[in-house]
């Protein structure tokens, strides 16, 4: 009898301590996403641990390492009331620990939004069918150059006084007051991270995740998409990439050749580290501008790309700039300042009347080292920074757009010509044409944007 009575114990310990010790793992991986990146969008995350190999490790290194140490530690507490449990609550420790395993699981769904994604996979819609426009006719009236700068996590926010004790983009707001600035940017499903961002805004597209596991990766990236690169490629634009970190992150060098293979890329050398995440921005803007001289007189148009990293988390004070704060504040006030040295350069070149210049965020901030003190809780005042420079005429600044709207409105700047005010998922802004972030809301068209679709699909697989 005491031999079944302790194999009954021994079960019963083994199925509540697994039971327990899957809770404890969803929660630390809630945690864990939660501190550094907050709201990330779970298509995001499928997309990092569907395609590790794009990751760099070596930059993600301190994150791991802080990770590690507090869930052994948290892990280690929690395994301490466990046993307390079990010394005092031994006849319901199976009860106890599948109720806290249930309460992780609906804990961690409902703040990741796993639930939503999975209801919106199962959700058919003929979203893409319905409103995608791509035109086989794009004829180009005049060709100005572009260059298009995505500052890493550059929100409007950042310039509220009475929130970060300043304005913190004295430069740059006074340049949207000088040029275009269109309302309101929002950040919408699949452009909540860098390569996503830059796809929204390149294919009036965003970047989610159908079913088949090689849908993204070294053999192609949206191949069957139309973006500003094949445009403009296609129209005799020269194009070029710049930016501080390693272009293969995320797989943002295929996605690029995927759609502009002869593409001049600027790539940050192993050797020209500064800190975890890449080089400093002053030597990326150092580049741009070194390339442009040597480029801009030719008599072919360019475009060209340049992404900023100094902004991501934990963020790098570059030796120009001072520490006023000494936070995170000065990081985003030191971003400010090149950015606009950047822009009164390029407004001094003779070749600048002939180009278009874009100035954008890439995303929204997720985690840095002041989001807690100052953008939690803040979503409503959130909008990703935007500034056009010699795009055409004013605009109405009171809209409410979105990274797919990015795409034809430059192209209509550049001086492109097609049927109607729509292309991709986007509309010109310059029109009086409603986005489809007017038209669904801002929760509607997410939802649609999220949804499975074989239009969609075709987008990404290869024929």
């Amino acid at each position: 009898m005491n031999f079944f009575i302790n194999k009954f114990d021994s079960n019963k310990f083994l199925c509540s301590f697994i039971f327990w010790n899957l809770g404890i793992f969803l929660y630390i991986l809630f945690v864990f996403i939660h501190i550094y990146f907050d709201k990330i969008d779970f298509n995001q995350f499928l997309f990092h641990i569907k395609y590790y190999e794009a990751l760099d490790l070596k930059a993600y290194a301190p994150i791991y390492r802080q990770f590690l140490f507090y869930s052994m530690l948290y892990a280690f507490l929690m395994i301490v009331l466990y046993g307390i449990l079990w010394k005092y609550f031994k006849s319901e420790i199976v009860f106890l620990s599948l109720f806290f395993l249930i309460f992780a699981i609906l804990f961690v769904g409902l703040k990741l939004k796993i639930f939503q994604y999975v209801e919106s996979y199962y959700h058919k819609s003929d979203f893409y069918e319905d409103n995608y426009r791509m035109s086989d006719n794009i004829s180009f009236s005049e060709r100005k150059n572009l260059i298009v700068l995505y500052l890493e996590s550059m929100e409007s926010i950042y310039a509220e006084g009475g929130i970060f004790g300043e304005n913190l983009l004295p430069q740059l707001t006074s340049l949207q007051e000088e040029n275009i600035k269109f309302g309101r940017y929002h950040q919408v499903a699949g452009s909540g991270w860098t390569v996503a961002g830059l796809v929204t805004s390149s294919c009036s597209l965003p970047l989610v995740l159908p079913i088949d596991s090689q849908s993204y990766g070294r053999n192609g990236f949206l191949p069957n998409a139309s973006c500003l690169q094949d445009i403009l490629k296609k129209n005799g634009y020269h194009e070029f990439f710049v930016s501080s970190g390693e272009t293969g992150f995320a797989y943002t060098d295929v996605f690029l050749k995927s759609h502009a293979e002869d593409m001049f890329f600027a790539d940050v050398e192993p050797n020209e580290f500064v800190w975890q995440w890449g080089n400093s921005d002053k030597n990326t803007y150092g580049k741009a501008m070194d390339l442009l001289s040597a480029k801009a007189v030719k008599n072919q148009p360019f475009f060209m790309t340049i992404m900023t990293l100094d902004m991501h988390h934990p963020g790098y004070l570059d030796e120009k700039c001072s520490g006023k704060f000494g936070d995170f504040r000065d990081v985003v006030k030191c971003a400010d300042m090149m950015a606009a040295d950047f822009i009164r350069w390029f407004q001094k070149q003779v070749w600048a009347k002939d180009t278009v210049l874009l100035v954008v965020g890439d995303h929204l901030a997720m985690s840095n080292p002041v989001y807690d003190q100052y953008l939690r809780n803040r979503d409503e005042n959130r909008t990703i920074f935007n500034l056009f420079i010699n795009g055409g005429k004013k605009a109405d600044m009171k809209r409410d757009f979105s990274g797919l709207d990015i795409l034809p409105t430059l192209l209509k700047s550049l001086g492109a010509d097609w049927q109607g005010n729509r292309l991709g998922l986007g509309t010109v802004l310059f029109s009086e044409q409603k986005t489809l972030l007017e038209i669904y809301g801002h929760e509607g068209l997410n939802r649609q944007l999220s949804a499975p679709s074989e239009r969609y699909n075709a987008f990404v697989c290869k024929n």
